[in-house]
């Protein structure tokens, strides 16, 4: 800030001094000026610290908000991106891979390129401006000559481009600051920043008025010293940019592609492959049909962002310890997408709600991870509801890019599609493909309060089911489709009065932990295969490394012995019997849990055991009728030990261990077939 001052002050020094008029005493004046510093000198010794000193302020600062970096958050482009967004346009869609890729600060490999990318981007900013400041100034001089008149409008000049690059600047360091003095209050570990951010305006201040004070001359030894730091700054830089691009593993010849899907918020009995009587999903019946489809697939909670992380990560609630809307999962947890890129895979990420953001974690170990463009469109336009065209044209585009790359390297592709997720308003003509009328007895519910709802929800599934159609369909022109595992699931449903609410993320009955999931891969998945048992979203990501034939490592999911650990599904895939019968765990922020065997299920507050329902699912699927006071049953009494068992076993921040079972519980999980 102050070096940007000084350059723009003497600019204006030796504009003044070459067009005004000097006495013989003006003119010794000029002389001594003249051993200032040129304008030049100037900005390399006073601008270029200053930007360095924004660029590493702002590097620690987004490491420390969230362990990822990426330039679009740092504080010059956070203004520039506010302003233009603001201003009606898409910001977000200029330069993606520069400016919204994510780099992993908590990875020196990563932060130096993260750093150097600041530093070099906000020098451009800094240069154009001032050219540009230059080249008008220049401009009004030639046009007004040297008349007095013109002397307010040359300080006008000097000070609007001046005062606009201390506002910004001012807001690039501050923004940061004040950021680090909430942190000071809360973590008193980071108490020395008090010190080390004042210390370091102040040095940067310093440096400016000795150059500008003392000369050029008096200058040598600081600008040896600094030319030493750079070049040292930029051997590391270089050094860690080669080791990451040889640090490329080689995959395995013959591994597949894989394409995970996500549909938020669609419920499973409300996609006709499972016997829903409307066409909703005729592309993922297709797909069904073709590959194998999980007849009871359970989501452990009933919202999008722990269902999503367990998903990703194959941890259980307790492990990942991400419940609450305000909190990510630890940059330590190893995600599925890390162990695929570890494996040799061009990994890409594709969001479409807002809890996929990679503020919560879930760009790690994806090379590119796009949770912008969807996010960031203008929620003033009309159709900023409507997602699913732009994130197929968005997945579309990477995968030709993909296949023109030739890389010899197989793709990991997530994409997670919104368009089901409330409110439900798909275009026509699927707004009114399914009416609103009479449509009770179809849709599973008998309240006349859900029948529109319900209409427009089916119309939003088909909706995206046809734009699914068309990623299935560039997968067979790209001739890829036959080397593809696709996954298609989601986190978990919607509810529609079945017991008294809409939507989700208030209770864990059927309608809103019951998801689908199918699996297509020719090579090694059997055609038209049906698993009946009971599986988890915590299994989908060790069958998938499974199937690709990709090992991975120790630190990887949840997979101690036990009842709650991960399971690979590849045995129930191929028909084989060696797979003990999985319980499914469910958790709703701290509040309630739940335990589902395939006929059984307890929902129950956390804190408060006697605060129980319990249902027979083989004979009330709807979960109408509670029995929890009149149950004497060993199963009941069994799932609610088994909550406090899964709830304390997983202690975060603690290595998980195996819930120690009594006999008597082992006796009835084996006789129940749940344990070998």
């Amino acid at each position: 800030m102050r070096g940007v001052w000084a350059f723009l002050q003497s600019c204006l020094i030796n504009e003044m001094l070459k067009h005004s008029k000097m006495s013989s005493s003006e003119s010794a004046s000029s002389a001594t000026a003249g051993e200032q510093p040129p304008a030049g000198a100037l900005f390399l010794w006073t601008v270029i610290p200053a930007v360095a000193f924004t660029a590493a302020l702002n590097t620690l600062w987004v490491w420390r908000h969230d362990g990822y970096g990426r330039l679009r958050d740092t504080g010059v482009f956070r203004i520039i991106r506010t302003t233009v967004i603001a201003a009606g346009h898409q910001a977000d869609l200029i330069f993606p891979d520069l400016f919204h890729q994510p780099h992993d600060l908590t990875s020196w490999r990563d932060v130096s390129p993260f750093l150097l990318s600041v530093l070099l981007v906000n020098l451009l900013v800094v240069v154009v401006a001032a050219g540009a400041w230059a080249f008008g100034y220049a401009l009004l001089n030639r046009v007004a000559g040297g008349t007095r008149g013109t002397q307010l409008l040359r300080w006008l000049a000097v000070l609007v481009p001046a005062g606009a690059a201390t506002v910004i600047l001012t807001a690039a360091v501050t923004t940061p600051s004040i950021w680090f003095v909430q942190e000071v209050l809360e973590q008193p570990d980071w108490s020395r920043l008090v010190l080390i951010l004042p210390l370091g305006v102040a040095v940067l201040i310093g440096i400016g008025l000795f150059i500008l004070l003392k000369g050029a001359s008096a200058t040598r030894r600081l600008r040896y010293i600094t030319t030493a730091a750079a070049a040292g700054a930029a051997v590391l830089c270089i050094v860690a940019l080669v080791g990451q691009a040889g640090s490329v593993p080689v995959p395995l010849p013959g591994t597949p592609n894989i394409l995970l899907i996500s549909i938020d918020s669609l419920r499973r009995d409300h996609v006709s492959a499972y016997g829903y009587p409307r066409s909703t999903t005729p592309r993922i019946d297709a797909l069904a049909q073709q590959g194998v489809r999980f007849d009871l697939a359970v989501s452990p909670t009933s919202w999008t962002l722990p269902s999503h992380v367990t998903m990703l990560t194959a941890l259980p609630a307790r492990q990942h310890n991400v419940r609450r809307g305000r909190q990510r999962f630890s940059p330590n947890v190893i995600s599925l997408a890390e162990v695929l890129s570890d494996a040799g895979y061009e990994t890409a990420g594709f969001a479409g709600g807002e809890f996929l953001s990679a503020v919560y974690g879930f760009s790690q170990g994806f090379d590119h991870y796009d949770d912008y463009t969807v996010l960031g469109r203008d929620r003033r336009r009309p159709d900023a509801h409507i997602t699913s065209p732009l994130s197929i044209e968005l997945v579309t585009r990477w995968l030709r890019d993909w296949q023109e790359r030739d890389l010899n390297r197989p793709f990991f592709a997530f994409l997670h599609m919104w368009d089901v997720h409330a409110d439900y308003r798909p275009p026509p003509p699927y707004d009114t493909m399914f009416g609103s009328e009479n449509h009770s007895s179809d849709s599973g519910t008998q309240d006349p309060r859900a029948d529109e709802s319900i209409a427009l929800y089916d119309g939003e599934i088909r909706w995206t089911d046809s734009h699914l159609g068309q990623v299935f369909d560039l997968l067979d022109v790209m001739d890829v489709s036959d080397n593809t595992l696709v996954v298609v699931t989601s986190d978990h449903g919607d509810e529609f009065f079945e017991h008294g609410k809409k939507g989700h993320g208030s209770t864990l009955f059927e309608e809103v932990l019951l998801v689908p999931l199918v699996m297509r891969f020719p090579k090694r998945i059997p055609a038209g295969r049906v698993v009946e048992p009971q599986v988890r979203l915590i299994d989908i990501a060790p069958t998938i490394l499974a199937l690709a034939g990709v090992a991975h490592p120790s630190g990887f999911g949840y997979s101690d012995a036990g009842p709650y650990a991960y399971q690979d599904l590849t045995p129930l895939i191929d028909g084989r019997s060696a797979v003990p019968r999985l319980i499914a765990f469910g958790h709703l922020q701290d509040e309630l849990v739940s335990a589902r065997l395939e006929n059984s299920k307890v929902i129950r507050q956390r804190d408060d055991p006697s605060d129980r329902m319990y249902f027979d699912l083989s004979k009330d699927p709807g979960e109408q009728s509670n029995l929890a006071e009149a149950d004497t049953s060993e199963t009941g009494a069994l799932l609610g030990a088994l909550l406090d068992e899964w709830w304390q076993a997983e202690d975060p921040g603690t290595a998980s261990e195996p819930a120690q079972l009594s006999p008597q519980q082992i006796k009835i999980l084996r006789s129940l077939g749940y344990l070998k």
